[in-house]
């Protein structure tokens, strides 16, 4: 199943209509219809996933899409190589109605390979799409290198594999120990960054957190995945956050609410603490 030399759906333009593999990042949400969460949707395109850098002793996550047109048996594998390059870990997302929308947010870890039956439930009427989420955890000790970590998938009505060709960069930062406190966690109606608006309002701002209990679903990974940039130094974060954020003081900031930009704004940040040693 560890297939690299297989062109991607995107080149075959006779079969992009009936199926497809794209990665996107943590925070754009896509909902079963292979479309964009009205809420996350930002000014522009999502960023285009093919080459993400991941810090070392941290986790690393992207939402995998598999789009299908028609019933039928279905294989996701993640490639490496080397093998083992990174621990990864994949959660199969769960779609909740709210008003007019289906929106993922539970995780149900599954094994890699994951074999599937498309569609799973008739819950959702037209579905076309599956989503998961992948954790990629890089250890402290682990060579700054280019590696391949590949979203691989079986179509059964093709019976072919499909390969998204993506390379991660492991990069020289190592990410401090980090032991975060579970924390009420924003609405599944707002918009993917609120989680982590609110621990970087909490440190950087004073405003605390509501207490929560743990819990494993999408907003708490990507809350977890934030505290671990947010536990750089504060002077580093302030520095790359008004940089970012195009805003002259850190009470500026801590005044203003982030409604213009799409939520992707915290990879761009992501970006500049991942280059701090």
């Amino acid at each position: 199943m560890k297939i690299f030399a297989i062109a991607i759906v995107a080149a075959l333009p006779c079969l992009a209509q009936i199926h497809n593999l794209k990665v996107y990042s943590e925070f754009t949400r896509i909902d079963p219809f292979g479309q964009i969460v009205a809420q996350d949707k930002g000014p522009g395109e999502p960023r285009h996933i093919l080459s993400p850098g991941a810090p070392r002793n941290a986790f690393s996550s992207l939402r995998i899409v598999v789009t299908m047109d028609k019933p039928g048996k279905y294989i996701l594998d993640i490639g490496q190589n080397p093998e083992n390059a990174v621990k990864a870990t994949l959660y199969k997302e769960r779609f909740e109605k709210h008003g007019n929308q289906w929106i993922p947010d539970g995780l149900e870890p599954v094994k890699i390979p994951y074999e599937g039956v498309f569609p799973e439930s008739e819950t959702i009427p037209g579905q076309t799409a599956v989503t998961f989420w992948l954790d990629m955890w890089v250890a402290r000790n682990a060579e700054v290198d280019r590696i391949k970590v590949e979203p691989q998938v079986w179509i059964g009505y093709a019976d072919d594999w499909f390969t998204y060709p993506m390379e991660v960069r492991i990069l020289d930062a190592v990410l401090p120990d980090v032991s975060p406190k579970s924390a009420a966690l924003p609405e599944i109606t707002e918009r993917s960054d609120a989680s982590v608006l609110r621990p970087m309002r909490a440190v950087l701002c004073g405003s605390a957190e509501p207490a929560g209990k743990p819990i494993v679903n999408a907003r708490a990974f990507v809350r977890r995945n934030s505290l671990q940039y947010l536990a750089l130094s504060k002077s580093v974060v302030t520095t790359k956050l008004l940089q970012v954020s195009k805003t002259p003081t850190l009470q500026q900031w801590c005044a203003s609410k982030a409604d213009k930009i799409g939520p992707e704004w915290f990879l761009r940040f992501r970006d500049l603490l991942g280059q701090t040693p």
